[in-house]
């Protein structure tokens, strides 16, 4: 089964690096039809359709500050990983492989799931505040 979130782990064009840039780089397929990515500096809301062997999709989303669009398409490989295309509107394509998202690894379960409110600060913030408090520069006064 496709549906869920899956951690890109490689693609074609760009390296480990910059998929990594902003935040983990992943694939997700939600319900029917829905889904999102992001990679790099790269983040697309998905329209899906399913097929006989995986999912085609359109996406529309920003390349930094820059709108895009594209297409593209994602399999279940016998391996149990998920071998993919996205393409850029008159940019670039890439073929990806993604695995599934796993809660073991240290970068994934420090972000809350989609749609989630924000982690709780740590309890010892208060104390970080006194010290800071404590340390403040006093300004002159003329």
């Amino acid at each position: 089964m496709i549906k869920g979130k899956w951690r890109i782990v490689e693609m074609a064009v760009w390296d480990t690096d910059f998929l990594d840039m902003m935040e983990p780089a992943y694939i997700l397929f939600e319900g029917k039809t829905g889904g999102e990515f992001a990679f790099g500096c790269v983040t697309g809301q998905l329209h899906c359709r399913e097929t006989d062997n995986g999912i085609d999709f359109t996406w529309q989303g920003n390349d930094e500050m820059d709108e895009v669009s594209g297409d593209g398409w994602a399999k279940l490989q016998t391996d149990g990983s998920l071998k993919g295309e996205i393409r850029v509107h008159n940019g670039d394509d890439s073929t990806f492989i993604a695995r599934p998202r796993t809660t073991s690894s240290t970068a994934w379960s420090c972000l809350p799931p989609s749609g989630s409110p924000a982690l709780p600060l740590p309890s010892r913030l208060p104390n970080l505040r006194l010290l800071l408090r404590s340390r403040r520069v006093r300004r002159p006064s003329f």
